[in-house]
């Protein structure tokens, strides 16, 4: 049995041009990161199935199909409306991309168990006013506690930080924005340093990204 890892939302590249995906795979980033995080904490037995892709296309296939070079990634086609999408008002987003996944559980891919998670996920993300927030790190220093917020939209992702000391906030500010995608934000808050005087976030490879003493 393998645990379902990652949950995506994207369009058929035989029917879509690659702008047109990659914009719609950032705008849905927010939603399938909120549930990779909410059914990272389950042991979920999801089969063979590690990642689960759900395609929207003009003319969907019933059920869903695995994929050739990656025998634990399984794709589940969605109907798509392109001119739907196109004439979506702000904030109409989000149930149109919960629909998306909703059809893709009824696909019939043997994941009933992380299935089930998954539309928990969903119950939890429209509880939350569709939010995608999170406390990425805190650390404390004697008197001193650093914490790195994250919020990811359709729009961007944001990391926040706070200091404080005692019941004083030192440090109150957004120190870093990015298109809504794990690969522009995550290696770049590798490492979180808070000291007495002294906060500091490092990318993966050492560069720093924010330090400031106080």
């Amino acid at each position: 049995m393998t645990k379902l890892k990652k949950v995506s939302l994207r369009l058929d590249e035989a029917n879509y041009p690659i702008k047109c995906q990659s914009y719609f795979c950032f705008r849905a980033r927010y939603l399938c990161n909120f549930i990779e995080r909410r059914i990272a904490s389950h042991v979920i037995n999801s089969s063979h199935i590690s990642i689960l892709c759900i395609e929207g296309t003009p003319e969907p296939y019933t059920g869903y199909r695995m994929v050739p070079e990656n025998a634990s990634s399984a794709v589940v086609q969605v109907y798509f409306s392109q001119s739907e999408y196109d004439a979506l008002a702000a904030g109409a987003e989000h149930e149109f991309f919960i629909n998306m996944v909703q059809m893709g559980l009824r696909c019939g891919a043997p994941i009933k168990t992380a299935g089930d998670a998954i539309r928990s996920a969903l119950d939890d993300f429209r509880k939350s006013g569709y939010l995608n927030t999170w406390n990425h790190k805190s650390k404390k220093a004697s008197r001193t506690r650093g914490t790195l917020h994250c919020k990811m939209t359709p729009n961007e992702f944001s990391l926040h930080l706070t200091v404080a000391r005692g019941s004083e906030i030192i440090i109150d500010e957004t120190v870093l924005k990015t298109p809504p995608d794990e690969i522009f934000f995550k290696h770049r808050m590798a490492k979180f340093v808070v000291e007495d005087d002294r906060v500091a976030i490092y990318e993966k490879h050492g560069r720093t990204l924010y330090e400031r003493s106080f």
